[in-house]
C-alpha cells in the first residue's frame, strides 16, 4: 500500500588491567583464590541481575500492565517461547469495548521479556555519526528488497553503519536470512573501507512482536504486521546500543544521527547532517526557525500526506494516552504546528538520544492509535507522530528526502530547469546531486507499454534466496528509452486492462506533461537500480558459482499483464 506525501503550495528551496600476586605460601594462594573465585560469582549474579532488569521489551508505565521482568530463564514456558521465537503480544480481550472512557490499549498490554539476540553492529561504530536503519519482515520479497538498499547504500556512499531489523523469523527462515547477509551482504559493506575485514552492514534478529488484533468493533481477528517496527527497532537500540528506560542516556551514542529507512528505498543521492550543501526543498515553517541540521531536540524527516489527520480524526485522546499522559502537550497546539512539524515520515533523522525518547513512547502508543485508526496502515505512522508531538520535538520537514508520487514538490529540483526536458527524463542526462535522495518505489508506476511495482518483481530477480543459479539465470528488466515521457499519452489500469489518458488536475498543480515526466521519472529510476542491483550481484556471485550471468534486459513486466492488442488502439477511459 503506497504511503503518499504530500503536495504543497509554497515549498520553500535551499541550495545550499591489575594483576593479582600470591602468597609466599600455599595456603595463602588457596586463600586467595577461594576469594576471588567468591567474588566473581557475586559478579557474575549482579551482572545477570543488571542484564534482566534492563531488557523489558515494554515501556508501558500504567498501573495494569503486567511487565514480566526477571523472568527465570530455566523455567520451561519461558524456554519453549525462545526455542519457537514466536513471542506475541495478545490482545484479545484488551480490544473488547468498554464502559467509555475507554482504558488505554496501552496500560492494559502484558508484555514478554526477550532474550537479547547476538547483533553484529556492537563497538562498531567508532568515528561514525550515523545509524541507518530499517525494519523487515523475513521473505524473499523483503530480501531482496533489503538487498536492493544495501547496494544503493553503497554505490551513492551514503555513509554510515547500517543494519536491518528483521523481526518475526522461525528458526529456518533464521538460517536463511543469516546465510544470506553473510554470503550477500557483508561483502559490499567492506567496499571503500581501510580496514577491509570488517563491514559496515550488519543484521539485527528480534522476536516476533506482531500481533492478533482480536474482535474489535465487528472486525474478525486481523494481523497487526507493523507492531514489528517500532517494537524492532526499540530492540536494537535496547540490545546493540545499550538504551533502556533505566538508562535513556548512553554518552558514547547519544550524539550519533539515527535516519530510519524503509526497505522499499533506493539511495540516490547521499544524506549528510548538513543540509546547506545541496539543493533541498524544504516545508514552510512558521513556528518553528528553520533548521539546516539534526542536533539535540531538533530531528528531521520527510513530510507525509497524513497532515493532521492523526489528531484531528481521532475520537477520544483518552483512547491514545494513558491517564498519567494527560494533559499532553498536543492539546495546546495549533493545527499549524501540527502539520508543520507532525506529519512527518522515513527517512527519521533524529539523534539517538532524542530517538530512544520517542521510540519509547511510539511503542507504547502504536497499538492504542491502530485501535483508534483500524482501517489504515498508517496508523504506525500517526503513532509516531503522536510520540514526537507529545514529547514536543518538532521535525524539520523537507519535501526532497525522498520522491515516490507524481504529486511530489521534489520533482522541482530539476523538473523547473530547461537543462532537464521531458524527453531526458528516462535515465537521461539528470545528476545525482539534482535529484531527491531517496527513491521510494512504494507505488506502481505505468505509462505507455510500461508498469512495475514492488508487488510484481520476481522473487528470484536478485538477493531474496541461496539459489544463486536462479538468480544468475534471471533476465534484468527492459529499461526504456530516454525519451518515454513524450511516447505515450497513456497508462494501462492493471485491473480494468483499459487505456487511461493523462490529464491535467483541475487544481493547476502540474500539467499533462509534468505528470508524464514524473511518472516516467520514478519508473526508469526505478528498473535502473534494480537492474544495477542485479547486475550487481551477477558479477559479484555468478561466476564464484561456477553459473553464467544471464545479462540481457529483456524483462518487461507489462507483458505479464497480457492486454488485449484492440486495447492499445482504443480510446482513452474518461476520467
Amino acid at each position: 500500500m503506497p504511503k503518499p506525501r504530500l503536495k504543497t503550495s509554497a515549498p520553500e528551496h535551499a541550495t545550499t588491567k591489575t594483576r593479582g600476586s600470591s602468597g609466599s605460601s600455599q595456603f595463602t594462594f588457596l586463600a586467595h583464590l577461594i576469594v576471588t573465585c567468591f567474588n566473581a560469582l557475586i559478579m557474575t549474579a549482579a551482572i545477570i541481575k543488571y542484564h534482566h532488569s534492563t531488557m523489558s521489551i515494554n515501556n508501558n508505565k500504567c498501573s495494569t500492565s503486567t511487565i514480566l521482568l526477571g523472568e527465570d530463564l530455566a523455567s520451561s514456558s519461558f524456554r519453549m517461547r525462545l526455542e519457537k521465537g514466536k513471542q506475541r503480544l495478545t490482545t484479545k480481550a484488551n480490544l473488547t469495548a468498554a464502559a467509555k472512557p475507554r482504558e488505554p490499549l496501552a496500560s492494559s498490554l502484558t508484555t514478554l521479556q526477550s532474550k537479547a539476540l547476538p547483533s553484529s553492529t556492537k563497538n562498531d561504530d567508532r568515528d561514525r555519526p550515523y545509524h541507518i536503519i530499517f525494519s523487515t519482515g523475513c521473505t524473499p520479497k523483503q530480501h531482496w528488497q533489503s538487498y536492493v538498499l544495501f547496494h544503493s547504500i553503497m554505490e551513492s556512499n551514503q555513509p554510515g553503519l547500517v543494519t536491518r531489523i528483521a523481526s518475526g523469523c522461525d528458526p529456518e527462515q533464521t538460517k536463511i536470512i543469516q546465510a544470506l547477509h553473510v554470503q550477500q551482504i557483508v561483502p559490499m559493506g567492506k567496499q571503500g573501507l581501510h580496514d577491509s575485514g570488517k563491514s559496515r552492514f550488519h543484521l539485527h534478529i528480534t522476536p516476533d512482536f506482531k500481533v492478533t488484533v482480536a474482535e474489535y468493533q465487528g472486525r474478525k481477528n486481523q494481523i497487526f504486521h507493523y507492531l514489528n517496527k517500532p517494537y524492532g527497532v526499540a530492540h536494537w537500540m535496547e540490545h546493540v546500543l545499550g538504551y533502556s528506560t533505566d538508562r535513556p542516556a548512553v554518552k558514547e551514542h547519544n550524539d550519533k544521527i539515527i535516519m530510519l529507512l524503509d526497505p522499499d528505498m533506493i539511495v540516490l543521492r547521499p544524506i549528510i547532517n548538513d543540509f546547506k550543501q545541496g539543493p533541498e526543498i524544504f516545508r514552510k515553517r512558521t513556528t518553528y526557525p528553520r533548521i539546516y541540521k539534526v542536533t539535540h531536540g531538533h530531528p528531521m524527516a520527510q513530510e507525509y500526506a497524513y497532515q493532521g489527520k492523526w489528531y484531528t480524526e481521532m475520537k477520544d485522546i483518552r483512547h491514545i494516552l494513558p491517564p498519567e499522559d494527560l494533559p499532553s502537550p498536543v492539546q495546546n497546539m495549533t493545527l499549524k504546528q501540527i502539520t508543520e512539524n507532525y506529519a512527518s515520515g522515513p527517512p527519521y533523522l533524529v539523534t539517538a538520544l532524542d530517538f530512544y525518547k520517542i521510540v519509547v513512547k511510539w511503542r507504547q502508543l502504536v497499538l492504542p492509535v491502530q485501535a483508534e485508526f483500524p482501517d489504515t496502515i498508517m496508523s504506525e505512522m500517526y503513532a509516531y507522530s503522536w510520540a514526537a508531538a507529545h514529547l514536543e520535538l518538532p521535525h524539520q520537514q523537507i519535501h526532497s528526502l525522498v520522491a515516490s508520487d507524481h504529486t511530489e514538490e521534489a520533482f522541482h529540483l530539476f523538473s523547473d530547469h530547461e537543462a532537464f526536458p521531458s524527453n531526458q527524463m528516462c535515465r537521461g542526462n539528470i545528476p545525482n546531486s539534482q535529484k531527491p535522495h531517496i527513491l521510494h518505489y512504494c507505488q506502481r508506476y505505468k505509462i505507455g507499454m510500461y508498469d512495475i511495482g514492488k508487488h510484481r518483481v520476481p522473487p528470484q530477480f536478485v538477493g531474496s534466496s541461496l539459489d544463486v543459479a536462479a538468480i544468475c539465470a534471471h533476465p534484468l528488466m527492459v529499461e526504456p528509452p530516454t525519451d518515454l515521457a513524450t511516447r505515450y499519452d497513456f497508462w494501462i489500469d492493471p485491473g480494468s486492462l483499459q487505456k487511461t489518458q493523462f490529464f491535467a488536475p483541475k487544481n493547476g498543480a502540474f500539467t499533462k506533461q509534468e505528470w508524464k515526466d514524473r511518472v516516467t521519472y520514478l519508473l526508469c529510476e526505478m528498473i535502473a537500480g534494480l537492474n544495477r542491483a542485479a547486475r550487481y550481484f551477477k558479477q559479484q556471485h555468478c561466476a564464484a558459482a561456477n553459473v553464467p550471468a544471464n545479462m540481457t534486459m529483456s524483462l518487461n513486466l507489462f507483458d505479464e499483464l497480457k492486454v488485449p492488442p484492440e486495447v492499445l488502439t482504443s480510446d482513452y477511459n474518461k476520467q
